[in-house]
């Protein structure tokens, strides 16, 4: 599947929370339960990650491989597009871990972003600041 079909894509998720400081969706892909959030850490500016719950209810962000990739990536575009349709927030940053040094997953999340630029992300630049371990993203309201 190519990017700009995972772009195009709407999934149905569940919303369970949507408040001032929090906006949060959930789906189950694969028998895994994927987690959107977004946390505001000032009235404009709000930090975004996603990640697998396990059956205990714990996190983790260091999934790769477990298949549904695409399925994935679709609903947390899909779940970014409704947070920014909702909000109108005037900066949104979200890191990509580095697991290794050919880990792809900060080109793909790079790659996702830019093509969103084009879409329901227009009006925001990406900032990106790549480190060793990780690459931090900052969209700015322009």
């Amino acid at each position: 599947m190519l990017l700009t079909e995972i772009a195009a894509q709407s999934f149905d998720y569940k919303l369970i929370a949507s408040s001032d400081k929090l906006f949060k969706t959930q789906k189950r892909i694969n028998d895994r339960l994927v987690v959107f959030s977004a946390s505001a850490y000032s009235p404009t500016e709000w930090l975004i990650e996603f990640e697998e719950l396990d059956d205990k209810g714990r996190g983790t962000y260091a999934v790769t491989g477990s298949g549904g990739e695409f399925k994935v990536f679709g609903f947390v575009l899909s779940s970014l597009s409704e947070f920014v349709q909702l909000y109108h927030p005037l900066s949104i940053s979200f890191s990509a871990e580095k697991e290794s040094e050919d880990d792809v997953r900060p080109i793909v999340y790079e790659k996702l972003i830019k093509r969103s630029l084009k879409g329901f992300l227009k009006g925001y630049e990406l900032k990106v600041a790549k480190r060793d371990s990780h690459d931090s993203f900052e969209l700015v309201k322009t």
